[in-house]
């Protein structure tokens, strides 16, 4: 069972919590109820599909020999390495990404079905898409330089839509607009931890973002999405499209800066670069649950 927790990257799975906590919440302050069984059953379903990309982008990486080449091995990068150190084989590691795929699909096709019209199926079928051609099949898309876009996509915008729409069946401006800043926190989690990885990714053909500005003036995207971030929640929330609660997410702006002048440092030296990318998932997980309780509490006030 350890193999199987390590090979899923279990404690990365806050990037599957906090957006349905920001969508859950968000429905909860416009209909004034929640439903803890959908909302469970949507975290289950995400889960099992994150599972599923984690296990099937190690397998892919794993074919094209990029975690071979990956020398700067750390929790953050390099994929699980249980391919690698022969925990897993990558027959057992194809099979469990399938098997969690076909859970996260059922769960999906359950909540499809007890909610009203197809919006989580078509929500579902994209996420689907995605995980099978992360880095696998013909397209390989995180291979094409899109990888960032269809993380942040997927586990941001689409994931808080959906946990909305389950219980508030519609869809909204604010649901779209919660989804932003979560999209681009866990966007810049993924584009911090392709830093270490920018040697392997490079002999692999892997175009990253990184590989293609190369590390350096990749900094300045990492600035960027950062930045992004917090306009994402200030605006909304004094244009009333959020609550001016929200605006308690932005008090994670220092450990923002914290991480942004430790990249500019130390982008190109490993492990020197670690700490950032260990702070870079505590600022996702922060911000997206202050979000998610500002709208709780604006509720409950």
């Amino acid at each position: 069972m350890r193999r199987w927790i390590k090979a899923i990257r279990a404690p990365f799975f806050t990037a599957s919590l906090v957006p349905v906590v920001v969508g859950t919440s968000l429905a909860y302050l416009h209909t004034g109820t929640v439903n803890l069984v959908y909302a469970l059953l949507c975290l289950t379903g995400l889960i099992s599909l994150h599972a599923s990309v984690n296990l099937l982008n190690d397998y892919g990486d794993h074919i094209t020999g990029n975690d071979w080449y990956n020398k700067n091995i750390s929790p953050f990068n390099a994929g699980s390495r249980s391919i690698q150190n022969k925990e897993l084989t990558p027959r057992e590691v194809l099979i469990g990404g399938i098997i969690t795929l076909i859970l996260g699909s059922l769960a999906g096709l359950y909540l499809n079905y007890v909610s009203h019209g197809n919006v989580i199926l078509i929500l579902g079928l994209i996420g689907v898409f995605s995980v099978l051609f992360y880095t696998l099949g013909p397209l390989r898309l995180g291979y094409r330089g899109v990888g960032e876009l269809m993380v942040g996509v997927n586990f941001g915008i689409l994931s808080v839509l959906g946990a909305y729409y389950l219980q508030a069946n519609k869809i909204t401006l604010p649901a779209i607009l919660a989804g932003i800043p979560v999209a681009l926190l866990i966007t810049a989690v993924l584009y911090i931890n392709e830093f270490p990885d920018h040697y392997a990714d490079k002999m692999a053909d892997k175009r990253t973002l990184i590989v293609i500005l190369g590390p350096d003036k990749a900094r300045v995207g990492f600035y960027i999405i950062i930045i992004g971030t917090y306009v994402s929640i200030f605006l909304p929330a004094i244009l009333g499209e959020f609550t001016t609660l929200s605006l308690i997410s932005l008090i994670t702006i220092p450990l923002a800066i914290k991480i942004t002048l430790h990249l500019r440092r130390y982008y190109d030296k490993f492990p020197d670069i670690i700490p950032a990318n260990a702070r870079t998932v505590q600022l996702h997980l922060i911000t997206g649950l202050l979000l998610g309780l500002s709208f709780i509490t604006t509720r409950l006030l």
